[in-house]
């Protein structure tokens, strides 16, 4: 469901049942987060290990939400293809602490923290899409997934994200 359109870029929102095969791109993530939830829950973030994401090293981002209200979101891990492809160096990071406008890769937007807050309150799958128009010779879009995670089995502890661009 669309839950925002910013600037040319789509920001969606899905329930955590949604079949694997509806994100594309995304399909083969999608299938190993559903392979360790739960129906209509959200897997644990320790039922993971770094081998199941074989092919997706690199692409991958770990953010841990740092209060109830996911106003606080901090980077534990920034993928090395996303930080090549946005020049953007997020690990041990907030987001909130690189806020800017759309117009500079090395940024987020209150958009980016809002979309984040939706998933992590409403218990959602989000994706954004949207056009590349950094100085990135080999690049016209971008897309992340963002899957949350928990830690008890109920509170969204952490999301984890896979971005890629074309």
């Amino acid at each position: 469901m669309l839950w925002k359109k910013v600037d040319n870029w789509i920001y969606t929102l899905h329930d955590l049942t949604t079949p694997s095969a509806e994100f594309e791109r995304y399909e083969s993530i999608v299938k190993i987060w559903h392979s360790k939830a739960e129906a209509g829950k959200i897997p644990n973030k320790r039922d993971f290990a770094f081998e199941d994401f074989r092919g997706w090293w690199g692409w991958l981002s770990l953010a841990d939400i740092m209060d109830p209200d996911a106003s606080s979101i901090k980077y534990r891990l920034w993928g090395t293809y996303v930080r090549e492809m946005t020049g953007l160096e997020m690990t041990g990071k907030t987001m909130e602490a690189n806020l800017g406008d759309r117009s500079d890769n090395t940024v987020f937007e209150a958009t980016d923290i809002e979309f984040v807050q939706q998933i992590v309150k409403r218990r959602l799958i989000g994706v954004s899409t949207g056009p590349v128009d950094w100085k990135l010779p080999d690049y016209r879009q971008m897309s992340t997934i963002r899957l949350p995670l928990t830690y008890d089995g109920e509170t969204v502890g952490s999301v984890l994200s896979a971005s890629l661009a074309w």
